[in-house]
């Protein structure tokens, strides 16, 4: 399902990933409650390409079920990077280093964060944008994706 959301644009399976998501964080009680929820973001170029971000899709009905705000211009891609997917483990983190920023540091101070992608594979691009979070002052950056890979 994620792939079709992703590569096929099929936006309508956002809503029932996000339901699923927040079902099993609902079992967690250790992860929440949360301040706001953050999608990861897409660089510009990417997000013209592919006309959505898949991570805001998820970001946004997760918000809706938990009733928690999200802000989906938080975390900004300041630089283009390749595809995650194409590359192995030491690729991927060295491809996502610097390629993250936040606007508005004040804006995390404090808050417990729920941190959305729609894949976690070697966690290079979760760990990059939790770092700048709590680098930032986030209390907590709990991050929940969609499928683990």
């Amino acid at each position: 399902m994620v792939l079709a959301l992703k590569y096929q644009g099929r936006i309508s399976l956002a809503p029932f990933l996000a339901e699923s998501m927040g079902t099993e964080l609902l079992q967690r009680p250790e992860h929440l409650p949360a301040d706001l929820i953050v999608p990861v973001p897409l660089h510009p170029v990417r997000l013209r390409e592919r006309t959505f971000n898949q991570a805001e899709l998820l970001a946004r009905s997760l918000s809706k079920q938990l009733d928690v705000p999200y802000e989906s211009d938080l975390l900004i891609r300041c630089r283009p990077t390749r595809p995650q997917a194409e590359l192995n483990r030491q690729e991927r983190t060295r491809n996502v280093r610097g390629a993250f920023d936040l606007r508005g540091e004040a804006r995390v101070k404090g808050l417990r964060i729920l941190l959305v992608d729609d894949v976690f594979t070697t966690g290079s691009t979760a760990e990059a944008c939790a770092r700048l979070l709590k680098s930032a002052g986030a209390r907590t950056v709990v991050v929940v994706t969609a499928v683990r890979d």
